[in-house]
């Protein structure tokens, strides 16, 4: 069948892929924003057309928001959303989000963490809360590519003084309790400016 719509395209590719090569596809001809929607719609379709008493829950996972936008969308569609933010700064704004979400019945499908998805349970990490894009573990400034204590400028001092303690959290301590409960994990999306290899250490 022939598409012209880039997003039912999409979802047809994800939905009859066999193969990692074809997925690829998938992946190289979309933006990640636009493979999400593209994901939880079709894991929406999923939920929609099982039988009620027959339905598998599926889960989304999101590490490193800085917004609920993505965490939304997901429970809009059905997923139960677990959601993580480290930054003290950027999880109090979605928290404040999360409160006006005027969606009740999405509302209580999403779960939030302010906690540092890593390798291990119940450590802490230098975290830059600063409440931007590119809070980050560690004292380094990402998009400079500088370390805050070998750069005495009056900003990387203010970002300096952004550094906080978050206590840490394996994602296996949250995925391993939901697939006890015939809960499917359909989508992790992951956004930890390098910090991507820790957290996946700690899900295995």
């Amino acid at each position: 069948k022939k598409t012209t719509n880039k997003k039912e395209s999409l979802l047809l590719s994800i939905s009859s892929s066999n193969s990692s090569g074809k997925f690829e596809g998938v992946l190289k001809n979309s933006n990640s924003d636009e493979l999400w929607l593209c994901l939880l719609d079709h894991y929406s379709t999923v939920i929609n057309n099982t039988k009620e008493e027959e339905a598998t829950k599926v889960a989304a996972i999101e590490v490193g928001m800085h917004r609920i936008l993505q965490c939304r969308q997901a429970a809009g569609r059905g997923l139960e959303a677990h959601c993580f933010e480290p930054s003290p700064v950027s999880y109090q704004r979605i928290t404040q989000s999360r409160r006006r979400m005027k969606d009740m019945v999405a509302k209580e499908r999403i779960h939030l963490y302010n906690l540092a998805a890593s390798s291990t349970t119940n450590d802490t990490v230098e975290f830059n809360s600063a409440g931007g894009t590119g809070d980050s573990v560690g004292a380094n400034d990402v998009w400079n590519m500088e370390n805050y204590s070998n750069n005495s400028t009056a900003i990387t001092k203010a970002k300096s003084a952004s550094l906080v303690k978050v206590q840490t959290i394996q994602l296996d301590d949250i995925v391993s309790p939901l697939l006890k409960e015939n809960k499917e994990i359909g989508i992790v999306k992951i956004d930890t400016q390098g910090y991507e290899p820790m957290v996946f250490e700690g899900l295995k």
